[in-house]
């Protein structure tokens, strides 16, 4: 899929781009009413709230509040970071700091963290246009935890060399953290197993001290440590559920709720 949007964008000439995958589907007004917002705006990115579709029903993922600088928003990775909800100004594609992913894992969250940075506007449209298909049968939600890791990992340390290169680590660090624990988080359901514990331990192990430990900007609590120690002795695929309670659930930086939903 990676390369399939990548073909697309180099072939198209329009002002803005739009991205909807194959198996989902969108309001018939979508690009109309998000080219109007973002013409209005003069605004590089316009964000709406899309519908998960579901065997069971529909939900709705709201993106946003209007009270808030949505770029910060997006940077520091309070919200979900889709490419597929969202209308980009074609030129920002253009710019030579926009590294394509090859891999498909984490590709949206490369390309839309990029992209936000490099807008100088981004606006918030709270009306669900897009709906996304959950097949939990799919690929990309298929318990295929190492090989994830693997291309989330790769795509990663393009995202990181964006951020480092743009000296955006220190002002958006909240987002620079979360990026590195959700590589780790994609090992959490196999790390029953020593060999995956150690993997996770191993990757960016400098988020292990803040995480036990904490910081003035990142203090930790002592469901923080509970959830550490749980994974290091390999009881986090046992007891998510007790891990994931309201009682024992950890910061927000360390459960990385958005990507593991």
């Amino acid at each position: 899929m990676a390369q399939n949007r990548w073909t697309g964008v180099k072939a198209a000439q329009g002002e803005y781009i739009l991205f909807v995958d194959g198996d989902d589907f969108v309001d018939v007004e979508m690009g109309e009413t998000l080219y109007a917002k973002a013409v209005a705006e003069q605004a590089d990115i316009v964000v709406c709230d899309s519908v998960k579709e579901t065997p069971n029903g529909s939900i709705l993922l709201k993106m946003s509040t209007n009270n808030v600088n949505q770029r910060d928003l997006l940077l520091n990775r309070g919200c979900r970071h889709n490419v597929w909800n969202r209308l980009f100004r074609r030129t920002l594609l253009d710019n030579s700091h926009l590294v394509w992913p090859k891999c498909n894992m984490a590709e949206d969250m490369v390309v839309s963290i990029v992209l936000t940075a490099l807008a100088q506007k981004v606006i918030y449209l709270p009306e669900p246009l897009y709906h996304y298909n959950f097949n939990p049968n799919s690929l990309m939600n298929q318990n295929r935890c190492y090989p994830h890791y693997l291309q989330q990992l790769e795509n990663t340390k393009i995202l990181l060399d964006f951020w480092e290169e743009m000296r955006l680590c220190e002002q958006y660090e909240r987002g620079y953290i979360i990026t590195k624990t959700n590589v780790k988080n994609a090992l959490l359901t196999i790390t029953d197993k020593l060999k995956y514990r150690k993997l996770w331990y191993s990757t960016y192990p400098e988020v292990n001290k803040l995480m036990f430990w904490g910081s003035k900007d990142h203090p930790s609590s002592y469901r923080n440590k509970i959830w550490f120690i749980a994974i290091m002795l390999g009881l986090y695929p046992k007891f998510r559920r007790i891990l994931f309670s309201k009682r024992l659930r950890p910061s927000e930086e360390w459960r990385a709720d958005i990507s593991l939903k």
